[in-house]
């Protein structure tokens, strides 16, 4: 964890994503910032829907400020997950970068 600013303020991030490889790429480029990121990731769907309602091993996780979305999940898939997360008024305000590494072009 990098400590806040001058301002106290922390960008906090969760990132749902399978590939350790790139949720080590996310870190090294978030290191790289001006300003200080925490970062937190889990590595499927339902991971992600316990750590953002606090449940289980999840239950000290802080809020995210935004949820970095691989839509491609095994178990409960980033779309499933997604709905999840705007369909619930206490999280649905979370801004949700989705993206895939899918090499279908469709």
């Amino acid at each position: 964890m990098r400590r806040a600013d001058r301002s106290g303020r922390i960008l906090r991030l969760l990132y749902v994503e399978d590939n350790p490889a790139d949720v080590e790429l996310v870190k090294a480029a978030l290191e790289e910032c001006e300003f200080p990121v925490e970062l937190d990731s889990v590595d499927d769907g339902g991971k992600a829907i316990a750590f953002l309602r606090h449940r289980g091993i999840y239950s000290d996780a802080k809020r995210p400020h935004v949820v970095l979305l691989d839509l491609n999940l095994p178990g409960r898939g980033g779309e499933e997950v997604l709905m999840e997360i705007k369909s619930d008024v206490r999280l649905k305000e979370i801004p949700v970068l989705v993206f895939t590494s899918a090499a279908d072009d469709a």
